[in-house]
Parts: C-alpha cells; structure tokens; sequence
C-alpha cells in the first residue's frame, strides 16, 4: 500500500516506527507527502462554495490553491475564491502545523512554481529515490530538475516551509494547554516563565 497525505498525515508512518508500531507501518511500501500550508473543514462546500457561490460538492472536478481557492467544475467551468474567505473554514489543527513540506515522506509533491502541469517533487529517502528512478525509467513520469528548470519554485518551497515551521509551539505554550499538540517535538527547550 501506499499512503498519500498531508504532511500531518505522512509523518504517521516514521512515528508508528519509532514508536514501536513496526508492523503496520511496515504495510505502507510508499509514503507520499503533499506540500501543505492547510486544509479546509467540509463545512467549507455547505458554508461557502454553495451558500455564497451556488457551488454544489458534485460539481467540483479539481481543486487547488495557489494564492486563492482554484475550483475547476463540470462542463468545462473555472473559478477562483479569495482565500481570505476560506480562512474560517481551516481545520484547527492546521493552525499549529509546522510541516509544510511533509517532510517525513519518502516523496514529498506540491504545485509550486510557474510552470503549469508541472509537480514539484522533492525526493526524501532511499525508498523514494528508488520508486521514483523506476517510474522515470520506465517512462511513468517526466522528469525535469527544478533547481535548474524552476529555482523560485524551490525557493518557495523552502521559504514556506521556513515560516510554517514557526508554528511548532514552545514547551511553554504546551505546558499552557495549547490544543493538538504533544510536548515532545523539535522545538528547543525555552525557559519557564518565572511567577510570583
């Protein structure tokens, strides 16, 4: 099987290995993560894209975000939603994500970059590296390096990536009770608030 997710998603795997939960994890021959800055709750197709924009669930064929919400409808239709009114719909746990790059996968993908029907791909571990040179070979996927064909798309990539990573909290924002989060993450160990 493989798994394709959000960063959240992908990071599963590798932590079901070190925690000890070898045998399901070890199902999982491909890990696949996708560039991610957030996700919406489905409250979004009620809520908004039908509420405001008479856009009902079954009439979207695709959808993406680049700087707005991209939808693509049936019979051949397009149109775009300011992602300032998606934001209420984003999923409380992606406030405090800090994975944007899902960078626990063995392939992480995204839509970054100028170049349309393109897909940034960042090759992560052996495994990845394998699966990837096999669908080149035998002519699944084209295959063009980004740091030559697209160095802002890379670019990008790393900056987002940079920035999201600020949203891993604190040992003291975990010890105040910040919802979702674990207090065992990357974050350095910052000093306790001192009270009287």
């Amino acid at each position: 099987m493989a798994l394709v997710g959000m960063g959240c998603q992908s990071s599963s795997i590798p932590m079901m290995r070190v925690r000890g939960a070898r045998k399901p994890a070890n199902k999982i021959a491909l890990n696949i993560g996708l560039l991610c800055s957030k996700s919406f709750d489905d409250s979004i197709f009620e809520g908004l894209l039908k509420g405001k924009y008479g856009i009902e669930r079954h009439e979207i064929t695709k959808m993406n975000i680049k700087g707005k919400l991209q939808l693509w409808l049936t019979g051949d239709r397009y149109t775009e939603v300011p992602l300032k009114e998606c934001h209420e719909y984003t999923r409380e746990g992606c406030n405090y994500c800090p994975d944007f790059a899902a960078e626990h996968a063995d392939l992480s993908l995204g839509g970054l970059g100028q170049t349309g029907g393109w897909t940034l791909t960042v090759i992560r571990t052996d495994r990845g590296r394998d699966v990837f040179d096999r669908m080149v070979k035998e002519g699944w996927v084209e295959f063009r390096p980004a740091a030559d064909e697209d160095p802002a798309a890379v670019a990008l990539m790393h900056k987002l990536a940079r920035n999201q990573r600020k949203r891993w909290p604190t040992p003291v924002e975990i010890d105040a009770g910040r919802p979702g989060m674990v207090p065992n993450g990357p974050a350095k160990a910052q000093p306790k608030a001192a009270t009287a």
